[in-house]
């Protein structure tokens, strides 16, 4: 470890040494100051020299698998909604021996990527520890460290961790009569500031610690311009589309294009895929409606709206169009512990049919290393407005030689 490494872990370790307090610590840095690298030390001295447990989370399935952790939702149990945000629940008596059991030698709870996560969120994670480990003090008694970098993306939807809660919210959400301000009244904070990622590289590493916080000089912004793609300016635009997908197509394989709009996504990877020689292979959703029948006609109309927006039905698109040797990506999370992440990128093999050949019953899929999972369908239900709900049954993927920044 480094000296500011070395200070965050000392700091940790003589608090979960101690029984007096109970840590809240929220440790900052940017890309490539070893956070993931920190968890890794603190996770493997609590369980050799403590012989207990600290729990990892993070907020997606893609930054839990990266530092060997579970998505918060999965480990809280908290309901993921499309769209909007659900309430609190508690849970059953079942569910909960079941997580005192799993949950009994955890010291230490650690979040990564903590700017993803809700304020929202971090109050059902108190609320779900408290009922747990039934210690009616903040975060059920337990130590608590997020780490994460507050200048990288916000939450989708809700606001930060360190925007307090609202009374509205917290009346609406967690039934609670005042605002609650758990980042501001709890958390202390420490920052690893020495970059190791970039440290073989530091023009590079000095300028995104610049970008980050708005300050680039004329010399950073000479060199990000020698890396434009030039483009004839009298192209129409069908042809500079096609100029940029002749570019990407000469790239090494893994090269991921990163795109403002879902309607760009879905162009350049509608462009990439028609270069494909094979045959198209058309996966359409079934969908089974849970609603009222007067309602029926009114959801039908609402689903027909938002056929091509994924983001509105759970993330499994009505239709999809692939090919053998498409680049797909995973829109669920289906394995952490083997990558089958939500984001996990992978090339497609093979897809398998029913006897009779009828139906397509898994695609196989490359995710690298030439390891192939067979990815099948799942249902998922989806809220389109109040009491009406969709079953979809369709296969998590879509194509991913373009995909949003947002997403990556």
């Amino acid at each position: 470890m480094n000296a500011d490494q070395m200070k965050v872990f000392k700091k940790i370790k003589n608090n979960v040494l101690s029984d007096n307090t109970k840590l809240r610590l929220y440790v900052s840095g940017e890309g490539g100051t070893g956070k993931s690298f920190l968890i890794n030390v603190i996770k493997r001295w609590i369980r050799e020299e403590l012989n207990l447990e600290t729990v990892v989370t993070a907020h997606t399935g893609i930054a839990a698998f990266n530092i060997n952790g579970l998505t918060i939702h999965r480990v809280f149990q908290l309901h993921v909604e499309h769209g909007f945000t659900p309430s609190y629940t508690q849970l059953s008596d079942n569910v909960l021996k079941a997580l005192r059991d799993q949950l009994q030698n955890t010291t230490l709870f650690i979040i990564d990527e903590i700017s993803m996560v809700s304020n929202i969120t971090l109050i059902y994670i108190h609320l779900r520890l408290v009922e747990i480990f039934d210690i009616d003090d903040w975060f059920g008694g337990k130590h608590v460290v997020v780490f994460g970098d507050l200048l990288q993306l916000p939450p989708v939807h809700e606001n930060p961790t360190y925007v307090t809660l609202s009374s509205e919210d917290a009346e609406k959400y967690v039934g609670s009569l005042c605002s609650v301000k758990l980042w501001t009244d709890l958390f202390c904070y420490e920052e690893l500031r020495i970059n190791m990622r970039q440290k073989t590289d530091n023009i590079y590493g000095q300028l995104l610690s610049r970008v980050r916080v708005a300050s680039m000089t004329n010399d950073d912004i000479k060199l990000l311009e020698q890396r434009k793609i030039i483009i004839d300016p009298s192209l129409s635009y069908n042809e500079k589309l096609h100029e940029i997908c002749n570019y990407i197509e000469k790239l090494p394989s893994d090269t991921v294009c990163l795109v403002p709009t879902c309607k760009q996504c879905d162009l350049i990877n509608s462009v990439m895929t028609s270069k494909i020689s094979s045959e198209e292979i058309i996966l359409t959703a079934r969908d089974h409606l849970d609603c009222n029948k007067s309602l029926i006609k009114k959801v039908s109309d609402t689903l027909n709206k938002i056929e091509d927006n994924a983001s509105q039905s759970a993330g499994l698109a009505k239709t999809i169009i692939i090919k053998i040797g498409a680049k797909v990506m995973l829109r669920r999370n289906i394995d952490v512990t083997l990558g089958l992440v939500n984001g996990a990128i992978g090339t497609v093999k093979s897809v398998s049919k029913s006897i009779d050949g009828s139906e397509i019953q898994a695609i196989n899929i490359d995710f690298g290393a030439d390891t192939e999972y067979a990815i099948e369908k799942i249902k998922v239900k989806f809220q389109l407005f109040k009491r009406a709900f969709v079953v979809r049954e369709q296969f998590p993927l879509c194509l991913s030689y373009a995909v949003t920044i947002h997403k990556s």
